[in-house]
């Protein structure tokens, strides 16, 4: 059996000692309440016929504590809730690149994928068809950009 190691018990227990179920549909993380909606059905990542606290749960995990230390309260501020904003035209406007080909790439290894790897001037790139022309059967090419 592995043991685990005393820092990561403390933050195991930390983040555990965050959490309050206060009933089948909201708990209590970090000393901020989430409510979950009325929807039913089987959240991604979540086995048929659990509750979905569960999943929500798991969510909440997930945003607050991966890869993050955890001083036993949540201190960013809540969501906005604009998330699923359409940002294409902003992304498109700040982009100050044009699309082009670019000339000198060479060919470094074809891979069983339909992919090739390409190379010029010490960077290297992974390409599909269609990102690429060879002016040279198997030699060099132009990369689209």
């Amino acid at each position: 059996m592995t043991s685990v190691s005393s820092g990561l018990r403390e933050d195991l227990e930390r983040i555990l000692n965050a959490v309050t179920i206060e009933s089948p549909r909201a708990f209590t993380l970090g000393g901020r309440r989430v409510q979950v909606g009325g929807r039913t059905e089987r959240l991604p990542g979540l086995p048929a016929g659990k509750p979905p606290l569960l999943g929500a749960l798991q969510a909440q995990l997930y945003i607050h504590f991966y890869c993050r230390p955890f001083s036993g309260a949540i201190t960013e501020p809540p969501s906005t809730g604009d998330g699923g904003e359409d940002l294409t035209a902003a992304l498109m406007a700040a982009n100050a690149g044009q699309e082009r080909w670019e000339p000198g790439w060479y060919v470094a290894r074809v891979l069983g994928t339909g992919q090739i790897a390409v190379q010029r001037n010490g960077l290297s790139r992974l390409l599909w068809p269609g990102e690429f022309l060879s002016s040279e059967a198997g030699c060099s090419g132009r990369v689209f950009r």
